[in-house]
């Protein structure tokens, strides 16, 4: 049980990671809007996946 919550925390703190990266090129790119940069729906997506993930390391 306990590496299984390594794990998930693990994969969370990835996640975490990739999501600020992300954020960091669509904040210096030159699109005027976050929404217009091409990162925006695979930065969505990485929201997505690490609420999900969050969610599951309490189940």
């Amino acid at each position: 049980m306990k590496n299984k919550f390594k794990e998930k925390c693990e994969y969370t703190l990835d996640l975490i990671e990739e999501i600020i990266g992300t954020a960091r090129c669509m904040a210096f790119s030159e699109f005027e809007n976050m929404t217009d940069s091409p990162e925006y729906e695979d930065y969505k997506k990485l929201i997505e996946d690490l609420k999900e993930e969050i969610l599951s390391v309490w189940e």
